[in-house]
């Protein structure tokens, strides 16, 4: 039978039993939940009390029975259950938290701490993924903002963590920004040889993409229904900001989309099909394999597709379109982010607002001095 006796410190028990001694600390408070939690020293016993009351007294988030048994695995299921179809890119974060289900899943929250998270961030780094290609700095960042999602809910909505140990994590450096666009030439021979490619519909995606600056996920997420093909003009709902854009298409890539476009009058429900579907329908068409044999074959090297979208904001700059304007166009929330990432296109604006206004001061005052 367990020997129990009272300490100096009220709400904290020494009992002494068969399988050894320990405290015990009991918290009541009217309005709160019951808490108890044993300790081997009444250091710790008196602290975690303390601490515990001081939270519940303020509001503050504080350790609950829940912490204790809730794994981090039980996190992630409630989030993709509840919380993860809200998200644009949910596909993309559920293999991303699958992963961290794979690893710390079994962890239970009140052991659940910064170097575990860091330890895993490490693994990612050195490890290649599922294909064996090497991940990128930007990739394993990617992994730890999909775990934060998940984190910061039990945090501040489900209260079932005190903090998120996220927070004293840090980030892989990520390289600048690439500035690869094509020349004249290369733009070409490129389109040339998509129009020759088997895959029908990757010399239209490769246009659209070089003519407007659209990601290859707004690309592939296009429904005719998001296409007026007289005036012009493509409504994109879902976009990476998650702001509503109208993209204006004109020109050859016009003309190839209404060339592409079904009969709706006959078959309204064409209306709600994507515009590059795959051969079964039902999804968007995976062209990744069309895509780098063409580049192959146009003899193209360091280039990827969302580079076409780096070509387009190029294009742009050469045209004379002002950072705030090109901002705008291709769905920057702010200039300022047009000008971090391609800093190339500041550096022209700069060049060219030094050349004119030595020229002024030329023409007006060399003569005078």
């Amino acid at each position: 039978m367990a020997l129990t006796k009272a300490t100096k410190e009220p709400g904290i028990q020494f009992i002494e039993g068969i399988k050894g001694s320990y405290y015990r600390v009991q918290i009541r408070l009217k309005g709160c939940p019951h808490l108890s939690k044993n300790f081997d020293s009444f250091e710790e016993a008196k602290k975690w009390k303390r601490k515990t009351v001081a939270a519940l007294q303020s509001g503050l988030p504080y350790e609950t029975t829940e912490m204790r048994r809730l794994t981090v695995g039980d996190l992630i299921d409630r989030f993709i259950q509840d919380d993860l179809k809200k998200l644009r890119n949910h596909r993309t974060i559920i293999g991303h938290l699958q992963w961290w289900k794979n690893e710390i899943g079994y962890c239970i929250l009140s052991q659940f701490r910064e170097d575990i998270i860091a330890k895993c961030r490490d693994k990612l780094k050195k490890e290649p993924d599922s294909l064996g290609r090497p991940r990128s700095p930007a990739t394993v960042n990617r992994y730890l903002c999909s775990l934060s999602s998940v984190i910061n809910l039990a945090v501040k909505e489900w209260r079932l963590l005190q903090t998120s140990p996220l927070k004293n994590i840090s980030k892989l450096q990520e390289p600048r920004g690439r500035e690869r666009f094509l020349s004249q030439e290369e733009k070409t021979k490129l389109l040339q040889v998509c129009q020759e490619s088997s895959c029908k519909l990757l010399f239209p995606i490769v246009l659209l993409a070089l003519s407007t600056g659209m990601r290859k996920g707004e690309i592939l997420g296009l429904q005719w229904k998001d296409i007026d093909l007289e005036t012009g003009r493509i409504t994109l709902h879902y976009t990476k900001n998650g702001d509503r854009r109208v993209v204006p298409v004109q020109g050859l890539a016009l003309t190839t989309l209404q060339n592409l476009a079904p009969p709706f009058k006959n078959n309204p429900t064409c209306l709600e099909e994507y515009v590059f579907a795959g051969k079964k329908g039902g999804n968007p068409i995976d062209f990744r394999g069309s895509w780098n044999t063409a580049l192959k074959n146009a003899e193209i090297e360091n280039f990827t597709f969302h580079d076409t979208r780096h070509d387009y904001i190029t294009t742009l700059s050469e045209l004379g379109y002002p950072l705030h304007v090109i901002s705008r166009i291709v769905g920057h929330r702010s200039h300022a982010i047009t000008a971090s990432r391609y800093s190339h296109l500041s550096l022209e604006h700069a060049e060219r607002a030094a050349t004119e206004i030595g020229d002024t001061l030329r023409k007006n005052y060399v003569q005078k001095l």
